[in-house]
Order: structure tokens, then C-alpha cells, then sequence
């Protein structure tokens, strides 16, 4: 039984992120900030907050035990920042027909901060207590190993509860309800897997979707919900290093609705990562990317970790990544994308490289690579302005956008491709742009 109001200890949580008393990144304030913000506007958007619906929740997990590690067998207590996220989500109600109002979580966290059995009895409390009939619930991974890593957990949760146990099967690869709702089911799915086609998805529990090279997976997840009365699609995750996939791509939009720049009051999304100011190696911010510091991760072996980060240049990005939930652009690079970034200038004035010596490299591509045209100016105070373009024949976009989740057409609307006609690329269209910029074609 729930000892203590899970709803005030959720909104506690939120004042303290907000006062600073919980040490928390900008993106988690602002989720907090959103919901308070909600509460205090509740009905004027059509949506109202049910507590009976959010405690069901957490009563829920009251019955789950922990499958593993040093608190196996004990009954799982969610932590408040876990119990701000659990109550959000699931007491938000639509006022027209009281169905769920978030369809689409996107949570980001980094590692060890009790994601799988979070998701495992999320998952759970979806395929059965959910009140949908026929519930499809898919725990859904890019492997079949990695998906059946949150409904393994599932599974143990199951057996190790004689409530739980008493009225759900558990066969091979999925569970059923056979007593109460003997058409739901809960079982893993892989991007590899051949049932895709025609589920009909009353919710899917996404572990660690940065590892999916593509958004096929979540594409055929997102469509298959199209019947449900409150389908919900939770994705949880850690950094990673492809900051042109599915996963960064959800992450931007999340960042945008946090913002207010997006108004989608079906998704919900925090991200638990360091601000741009802090230093990586001060651990006193650790908390803000490992809000189960202390309990779940261990201060210890973060410390011996960010040591070793320090005095191996090839272990860093992958501190950054996993242990402090930072995007970066390899687990080892030869260079910072952060400070590349940096060097941009877009207030300059094409006058101040008249007369400058200029150098221009070329990759001349013309069907399977992107060609490449690089201005190099040097400048009076020794700096080097570069100016780039990239060139891919238009007609082969398709085909390479299926092969790999590079987004070629997202780069040619923002201006940094430009798509020539036919399925070769037309080098005539390199000598505008040099002489635009008073670079003339050598003799």
C-alpha cells in the first residue's frame, strides 16, 4: 500500500526542483514548470488532472518486486522524480471523453538510473490494469535481446508477485490475462522481428531508442495505435552518439515543446542532462544527468569513471555519453563537435575577404558519395574562414535515405546540400557558388 500521497510528493518534487533545492538541469525545470503551469490553467486546454488515476499507477508498482541486484525480492518504491514523471503522464485526462491525455514520453536519463524496471512495470500496468480491452502491449527494442530485456523483468516481476501471478500466463515469448481480459497480451518486438505489419498497438515501451539506426521501428509503432481509445508510446533512453537518427530527432522536438516553440499538449517529455555551463568533472552536477545518485548509480564508480575520462582523451566522450546523458558525435572523436560548432560566424562581412588568398579543395563524387567544394580563406589575423558546400544527384536521395538515417532531405531544405537534377552529380553547379563568393574557376 501506498504509505504517502504520491501526487503531493510529485508536486513537492516540482518546488523543490524549481526553489533549488533538487539540483536539476534547465529542461527538467521547465517540465516541472509546465506542469505546474497546467495545473493552475486546468480545463482552459480541454484536459484536467485526475489524482485517483495517477495513484492508480503507483499503486500498481506497489505490488512489483525488484528482479535483480542488491534490492532483489524487495517491493519496487519509486523515487519522487520518478513519481513527477508516473503521475504526469498518466493523470493528465482529456476533458471531452476522459481518455489519457499524453500519447508520445519521451524520457532521457543516464545509465543506471532504473529505467528497465521502471518501464518493465509500466509496461505491466499497461497490459493489465489499463482497462483496455484486447490491450496490445509491445516492449520493442532494435534486438530481440534488448527487448526482452524489459520484458524479462516483466516476467520476474510477474512470478514474484502472488497477485500478479495468480492471473497472468506467461508462455515463451509473451503474456497473456486468460482470467479477466484474455485477449491482451504483452511481449517483445525487435526491429529484425517478421510480425510487424498489423499490430494494432495499444502501447509500446521503447528501451533505449538512440540504438535505432532508423525510425522504421517507431514508425510502425506510431501507426499502429490509430484505433486505440489512449494508445501511449514510451520511449526511454540514454545519450548516444548519432545525432541524425530517430532518437536525436524526438529529442529536438521534445527540447522545442519544452521551449514552448512547439504546443503539443499530447507529449510529454524531460531529459535529465548537464546544462551547457557546467563542468563535466565537478560532481556536484552529476545529479542533474542521475537523479538516483546515491541510490541505483553509485557516487564511487562515477568518480573512478570521471578519472579515468580525464587522463584517457579516448574515454571521455563516452563518460560524457553514457554517465552524464550528453549527445556527442563518437564514443571516441578526434575532435569536439561542440567546439567545431562554436567557430560559426554568421555577421561577417563578405567585403573583409576581398583580395584575400584563397584555396579551394574539391571531392569530386558523382553517383555513391557527396561531393564536396571548400573556400579557404586566409585572414589578416591568421584565422581561416571556410566557406562549404555538399552536392548529392537528387535522383539517389531515396535509395541512400533507406540504406542509412542520414537526413538528406532535411539538409538540402536547410540550405547545407543542394540536390542536383538526374542521378549523377552536375558539377557545372560548383562554379556558381564559388563565384558568388569571388572565387574564379582556376585556368
Amino acid at each position: 500500500m501506498i504509505k504517502s500521497d504520491p501526487v503531493k510528493t510529485a508536486l513537492t518534487y516540482c518546488d523543490n526542483v524549481l526553489s533549488g533545492r533538487v539540483i536539476a538541469c534547465d529542461y527538467v525545470k521547465k517540465a516541472c514548470q509546465r506542469h505546474l503551469n497546467d495545473l493552475k490553467y486546468a480545463g482552459d486546454p480541454g484536459f484536467y488532472f485526475d489524482k485517483e488515476a495517477a495513484c492508480k499507477v503507483v499503486r500498481f508498482f506497489s505490488y512489483c518486486k525488484h528482479s535483480k541486484g542488491e534490492w532483489y525480492g524487495k517491493k519496487i518504491t519509486l523515487e519522487p522524480w520518478q513519481l513527477f514523471i508516473i503521475t504526469t503522464v498518466f493523470g493528465w485526462r482529456r476533458e471531452v471523453d476522459g481518455m489519457r491525455r499524453f500519447r508520445t514520453v519521451y524520457e532521457e536519463v543516464a545509465r543506471k538510473n532504473g529505467k528497465s524496471t521502471k518501464l518493465s512495470g509500466t509496461g505491466l500496468y499497461l497490459f493489465c490494469a489499463d482497462e483496455e480491452p484486447g490491450a496490445e502491449v509491445y516492449a520493442a527494442a532494435t534486438k530481440r535481446d534488448q527487448a526482452k530485456i524489459v520484458f524479462d523483468d516483466a516476467v520476474k516481476m510477474v512470478r514474484a508477485s502472488k497477485a500478479l501471478a495468480s492471473r497472468i500466463g506467461i508462455y515463451k515469448n509473451n503474456m497473456h490475462y486468460p482470467k479477466d481480459l484474455p485477449n491482451n497480451k504483452f511481449e517483445p518486438l525487435s526491429s529484425d522481428s517478421q510480425t510487424q505489419d498489423g499490430l494494432n498497438v495499444h502501447s509500446s515501451i521503447v528501451d533505449e531508442l538512440h540504438a535505432h539506426k532508423t525510425g522504421d521501428l517507431w514508425r510502425v509503432l506510431e501507426t499502429g495505435t490509430g484505433s486505440r481509445r489512449q494508445p501511449l508510446l514510451y520511449a526511454i533512453t540514454t545519450a548516444g552518439f548519432d545525432q541524425t537518427g530517430i532518437c536525436y530527432s524526438l529529442r529536438d522536438y521534445a527540447v522545442k515543446v519544452l521551449e514552448n516553440i512547439i504546443e503539443d499538449d499530447t507529449f510529454f517529455g524531460i531529459i535529465y542532462t548537464l546544462d551547457k555551463e557546467d563542468d563535466w568533472t565537478d560532481e556536484r552536477v552529476w545529479i542533474k544527468a542521475n537523479p538516483n545518485l546515491g541510490i541505483s548509480k553509485k557516487l564511487d564508480d562515477m568518480q573512478r569513471q570521471c578519472v579515468k575520462a580525464q587522463q584517457m582523451k579516448g574515454e571521455r566522450n563516452g563518460f560524457l555519453c553514457k554517465h552524464l546523458n550528453i549527445w556527442t558525435n563518437a564514443e571516441t572523436a578526434w575532435l569536439d563537435l561542440e567546439r567545431w560548432k562554436t567557430c560559426a560566424e554568421y555577421t561577417f562581412k563578405r567585403e573583409s575577404l576581398e583580395n584575400r588568398p584563397c584555396y579551394i579543395g574539391l571531392d569530386l563524387a558523382s553517383t555513391n558519395d557527396i561531393a564536396a567544394l571548400v573556400a579557404a580563406f586566409l585572414m589578416p589575423d591568421d584565422s581561416v574562414r571556410l566557406f562549404c558546400r555538399f552536392y548529392l544527384p537528387k535522383e539517389t536521395v531515396m535509395t541512400r535515405a533507406k540504406q542509412s538515417p542520414v537526413p538528406y532531405q532535411l539538409w538540402s531544405d536547410e540550405g547545407y546540400l543542394t540536390l542536383t537534377e538526374g542521378n549523377v552529380i552536375d558539377y557545372n553547379r560548383c562554379e556558381p557558388w564559388s563565384a558568388k563568393h569571388g572565387v574564379s574557376r582556376p585556368r
